[in-house]
């Protein structure tokens, strides 16, 4: 892929329209809403450069966080988790060795809509409390095998939130 290729429009559009249909709001080439306890919810496309590709990413903020001005910009940090998470993959592309020959496969932009469509926005929508939160916080970083993460800023406020003072 070009590395000066943009996102075809109609996977931009595809895109637009099921975030919209889910209350999504765009801002830039981003798109936020917020749920219930003050959860808030952003989904992002993001180039690549290894393996030059586009990463369907999302990602999930406590409002009782203070943010920044960058938080919310087109270039947003919130959406950082990839929507292959959903299938325990850590993100785009895959690697598999078959006869001692390394294969990279890199998942379309149209099929990780898809994903996000057929799996992600169920799992958004059951995240709008601040325990919630935590807990796909967690779930969206062991889903690709790594580790809870347990130092994350992005923890410390759901769990003062929600008085989990023990975590």
């Amino acid at each position: 892929m070009d590395k000066t290729k943009k996102l075809e429009h109609a996977e931009q559009s595809l895109l637009a329209d099921l975030c919209r249909s889910h209350s999504f709001v765009k801002k830039g080439n981003t798109f936020f809403r917020i749920l219930g306890d003050g959860v808030l919810q952003a989904i992002k496309f993001r180039y690549e450069r290894c393996f030059e590709h586009y990463s369907l990413n999302i990602g999930l903020r406590s409002l009782y966080q203070k943010g920044s001005k960058f938080d919310f910009s087109a270039s947003s940090c919130i959406p950082q988790y990839s929507v292959c998470r959903f299938i325990n993959q850590a993100n785009a592309v895959s690697i598999q060795t078959i006869g001692g020959i390394t294969h990279f496969d890199v998942m379309h932009p149209r099929d990780q809509i898809e994903l996000l469509d057929k799996k992600g926005f169920d799992w958004l929508d059951g995240i709008d409390t601040q325990e919630q939160l935590v807990d796909g916080l967690c779930y969206l970083e062991e889903a690709a095998g790594a580790s809870v993460v347990w130092n994350d800023m992005n923890k410390l406020f759901p769990y003062l939130a929600s008085k989990n003072f023990k975590h």
